[in-house]
């Protein structure tokens, strides 16, 4: 009988087939780290961009809404306006803009203060009924008198934009081509209450149509004749309030900077505080100007970036657009990543002539000079391992004449 060799492996044959195998492991894994990485930062770049797209259009209609149902005149009707609570920087010129907050002059349908707010940015106020949350807010209707027949309010069919029993409004009646507010009352105070189906809105003169407008819901008295918005960066001071993700600040030059969040602020009817909602996340910058029509022809011929001096009227005369521009944090940050579109530097093509240029700034504008260069190697930390973007928005306020 034949006694057949077995022959096995080796000790050495094993250990470098493990190590081969360990190496194969270790490199596959690498590979798919890379990969989740990249995935992740993918991610959170399209994140960023869908949250900047959607709530920044809404930011765009917001800014459309200035001067919504805002009376012209107002027969000599006092009006408290914000209350300093201390949630925000800025000073009570903007907060209590046209009178101190006593006010019996037209409102100003856009409110403006250049690098007073975070990191140096611009802060917009916008009045027109319907920009607060509330759904009284949202509402309007009309009614009209001619040859002695009242009609009633006019009803939108169950749409649900109809104004409710005891909503708070505004009752408005063109008189010699300028929007006065006319109330059932003797005009003392600012508002009154929706009546009932079929009830009665305030004095009816022969010919003529009221315009009503919803201010504040059954419950909450109007401060003012109108609602109104703040728009700033701000960063949060609470706890775990701003995401993880956003960039720090530099912590030699300016630990308080890095980001912030842009910020609707409507203003309480209750105390004039501000309720704030949150617009868009890791913001660094925020620059706004104007594009005006100096002479009133109708064409717009300047751009500037205040709008001191100018009356309620002129700005409904002279206002043609307002333009955004707003510098904020892509995803994450990023290690591998190594930022260098520096468009504030003396090197950018447009901006040679702007004073102040940086090779470490972003200009916060357009070509113009207007606008701003924010530095990044001042105000962020290992600001080059996050991407950078400048939305850009050309506003036209649609309801200001």
């Amino acid at each position: 009988m034949m006694i057949r060799k077995q022959d096995g492996f080796t000790m050495v044959e094993l250990m470098i087939t493990m190590v081969i195998f360990v190496l194969v492991i270790v490199a596959a894994s690498n590979i798919f780290t890379t990969m989740l990485t990249q995935f992740k930062q993918q991610s959170r770049i399209a994140e960023s961009n869908i949250e900047g797209n959607v709530n920044l259009e809404y930011f765009r209609s917001e800014i459309q809404k200035a001067g919504f149902g805002l009376p012209w005149v107002l027969n000599g009707i006092n009006y408290n306006e914000a209350q300093n609570d201390g949630t925000t920087p800025w000073v009570d010129t903007l907060l209590n803009d046209d009178n101190g907050g006593a006010n019996s002059n037209p409102p100003r349908a856009v409110v403006f203060e250049d690098n007073i707010g975070f990191n140096g940015s611009d802060v917009i106020a916008i009045k027109a009924t319907n920009i607060a949350m509330n759904e009284a807010s949202q509402n309007f209707t009309s009614q009209s008198n001619y040859d002695e027949i009242i009609d009633l309010p006019v009803n939108w069919a169950g749409s649900g934009d109809d104004l409710q029993a005891g909503d708070n409004i505004i009752v408005i009646k063109m008189i010699d081509g300028k929007d006065y507010v006319v109330l059932q009352n003797d005009g003392a105070t600012c508002y009154t209450a929706f009546p009932p189906a079929g009830g009665f809105l305030p004095v009816i003169y022969s010919n003529n149509t009221y315009l009503i407008y919803g201010i504040s819901p059954n419950g909450t008295a109007p401060r003012m004749p109108f609602n109104r918005a703040d728009f700033y960066v701000r960063k949060p001071t609470t706890a775990n309030s701003l995401p993880q993700r956003c960039a720090a600040g530099n912590p030699t030059n300016n630990p308080n900077n890095g980001t912030g969040i842009l910020y609707k602020g409507v203003v309480n009817h209750t105390d004039g505080n501000l309720t704030e909602y949150q617009l868009l996340d890791c913001v660094a910058d925020m620059q706004m100007y104007f594009g005006l029509d100096t002479n009133e022809d109708g064409e717009l011929d300047t751009t500037s970036n205040s709008l001191a001096g100018m009356d309620a009227s002129a700005i409904r005369k002279r206002l043609k657009e307002i333009r955004v521009f707003i510098l904020a944090q892509e995803g994450q940050k990023d290690p591998d990543y190594v930022f260098n579109n520096f468009t504030g530097s003396p090197a950018a093509p447009y901006n040679n002539a702007c004073p102040g240029a940086c090779p470490t700034c972003i200009h916060v504008g357009d070509a113009t000079c207007l606008g701003g260069d924010f530095d990044l190697a001042a105000n962020i930390t290992d600001y080059q391992r996050y991407r950078w973007k400048v939305y850009t928005m050309i506003i036209q306020p649609y309801n200001l004449r």
